[in-house]
């Protein structure tokens, strides 16, 4: 039998579009541009971690699994104490004007940048504390006088608690209750109960929360939302 010719035996192949070109163009130009960020958190990850072996070389208890990252300043690293899991942000400071206090994190707390704690007095933060950039919080007063020798006092900020952006937290606070917002911007002057919001200059109780059953494992949101119903 009479074979075919070879051009009739091969099979057509489509030509490629401009618009096929353009992608595969693009695909391969993003794969490019993902190599140098790749490099570049995982030289920010090392960096953190050479940190967090820093700190801990220079005194400060470190618990497993908590991160220190690079930029953040501790004044007095003996005098501190972070339990598991915990998260400190760079640019965050961590100082003490006075030798007696010392300051405390419980597990799965996570400061974030810019944050200023002053721990002259016994400052303590629970497990499960969220505080946000930029926030103050003081546990030492001049008075009147800004030289004279600081007045400092104890504060503990209750588990599972967050403290919202830029908040200013006074050295006449004792409490800051479990389960409570602070909201961004507020100044806050005296103590704050368990489950409530409070907001404004000065600080007022705004919302009160409802607890749950196992507040343990409630995020904000579940309880909020399980004020809105409530309130309906």
């Amino acid at each position: 039998m009479p074979t075919k010719p070879k051009h009739q035996q091969v099979a057509s192949v489509p030509s490629q579009t401009p618009m096929n070109r353009a992608a595969h163009i693009i695909g391969q130009a993003n794969m490019l541009a993902a190599v140098p960020r790749l490099i570049y958190r995982g030289v920010r990850r090392i960096a953190h971690r050479l940190a967090t072996s820093y700190w801990k070389l220079a005194g400060v208890r470190i618990a497993s699994g908590s991160i220190v990252q690079l930029g953040a300043e501790i004044d007095k690293p003996r005098r501190v104490v972070i339990g598991k899991q915990c998260y400190i942000c760079s640019r965050v400071r961590i100082f003490s004007e006075g030798d007696g206090g010392r300051l405390v994190l419980g597990e799965k707390v996570k400061i974030n940048q810019g944050v200023i704690l002053d721990h002259t007095g016994e400052f303590t933060i629970e497990s499960g504390v969220l505080i946000s950039e930029d926030c103050l919080i003081y546990t030492h007063s001049h008075g009147y006088d800004p030289r004279s020798k600081p007045t400092a006092g104890p504060l503990v900020i209750g588990a599972r608690s967050w403290i919202g952006a830029r908040a200013l937290i006074l050295p006449s606070v004792r409490s800051i209750g479990h389960d409570s917002i602070v909201a961004a911007g507020a100044v806050v002057t005296s103590d704050v109960a368990p489950h409530t919001i409070v907001a404004g200059n000065p600080a007022r109780v705004v919302r009160v929360l409802v607890p749950c059953e196992d507040p343990s494992s409630a995020s904000f949101t579940s309880r909020a939302s399980l004020l809105i119903e409530e309130q309906k």
